[in-house]
């Protein structure tokens, strides 16, 4: 499957999300790996996740994520950034991790003002099934979460 454009309906995760926290410290937790590593599936049951980010067009970024009960058999996601906008918004490609089958999807956050803090507006896809689509969605659900504890910390 090529990755498309994926627009924002169909078989698209469409997540919009608002944080009490300005918009470049919500830029600095996706982009910088030491920050990354903390909040991305920091769910429990699962080990702390390892990043890899190279913040340059075409550039590749990778997480590797382990649950506790099998810490061998990790779950590699990766992909490379086509645009980077500091403070507004990424583009970047996404394979690994897709219930049913292994396909690149496309991942665009934009980082928005939002009164006294922030948000971002993430889209995922296209995916070729609802089954495939579903498994993302509940994982950026956990992440977004695990993002907001993490920046109810000072960091």
């Amino acid at each position: 499957m090529m990755i498309e454009d994926q627009g924002d309906s169909g078989l698209v995760v469409h997540l919009t999300t608002e944080f009490r926290a300005p918009r470049d410290k919500i830029w600095r937790t996706w982009v910088e790996p030491e920050l990354l590593s903390r909040w991305f599936m920091a769910a429990p049951g699962y080990l702390p996740a390892e990043a890899e980010v190279t913040l340059d067009e075409l550039g590749p970024w990778k997480i590797t994520v382990r649950h506790s009960q099998t810490p061998d058999e990790p779950s590699i996601l990766q992909g490379h950034f086509f645009k980077i906008v500091p403070n507004e918004s990424l583009v970047y490609s996404w394979g690994g991790n897709v219930n049913g089958g292994q396909y690149p999807t496309l991942v665009n956050v934009k980082f928005e003002d939002a009164g006294e803090g922030s948000r971002i507006i993430l889209t995922q896809g296209i995916f070729e099934t609802e089954e495939h689509r579903i498994d993302p969605e509940r994982g950026w659900e956990v992440c977004i979460g695990c993002l907001h504890e993490l920046l109810a910390k000072d960091i």
